[in-house]
């Protein structure tokens, strides 16, 4: 009967492994499932957003007018790959002048690179039009520019705070140096020594202030 046994254990063992797996296999299959649901059910939900979300473009692009509506259609036309048109883009002096001197400083660095690598030659010196000849008239235009932008920043720029033009203010404090103080006391005296003021209008009456009257005995 042993024998029985121990001859048979090995094709239960068997059984129950495959039961075991087939348990095992159909729990992933039922969660596959059930994530395949979720997901299509997320699909439906997002595409149900894209279609109400297009609609809103529509309906709002349809009330645009004007430049409003041709910057959005310049949009679209970007999205779906066309280049941008920057013509008519005005863009301040100071920025347009860094740019250029920016610009001809790169190319003269390309320059000095090129012809340190031996790659410089008189076929292809149109890539560094702009910096290939080193007249003094070119250095003195790249100097002139430079100074020209140092003029405009130097110019835009403003004072922060109240700017009085008479002193200087530090931690909220009003100083006045000796100068400061002799040139408001000759701006008092000016004003306070003015003999008068003359009025031509209704029958050229004069008013004189400050003076004493004088009379002949």
């Amino acid at each position: 009967m042993s024998l029985l046994i121990n001859y048979q254990s090995p094709k239960i063992s068997k059984i129950k492994d495959n039961e075991l797996n087939l348990l095992k296999r159909n729990d992933k299959e039922e969660e596959e499932i059930k994530e395949e649901e979720i997901n299509k059910k997320n699909d439906r939900e997002l595409e149900e957003l894209l279609k109400a979300t297009k609609l809103l473009e529509k309906y709002t692009a349809e009330q645009l007018t004007g430049k409003q509506r041709r910057k959005y259609n310049d949009g679209k036309l970007i999205e779906l790959g066309a280049k941008p048109d920057n013509r008519g883009k005005k863009v301040p002096t100071p920025i347009s002048l860094g740019m250029q001197v920016k610009r001809k400083e790169k190319e003269q660095k390309e320059l000095e690179e090129a012809k340190n690598l031996g790659l410089y030659h008189k076929s292809i010196k149109h890539k560094w039009a702009t910096s290939s000849s080193t007249s003094p008239n070119n250095h003195k235009n790249n100097n002139n520019n430079i100074n020209n932008t140092n003029i405009i920043k130097n110019k835009f720029k403003k004072d922060k705070g109240i700017g009085i033009g008479i002193g200087k203010i530090k931690n909220g404090i009003l100083t006045l140096s000796s100068k400061d103080i002799k040139r408001i006391e000759k701006t008092n005296n000016k004003k306070g020594g003015k003999s008068g003021r003359s009025n031509g209008k209704n029958g050229g009456i004069k008013k004189s202030y400050g003076k004493k009257n004088k009379f002949k005995k």
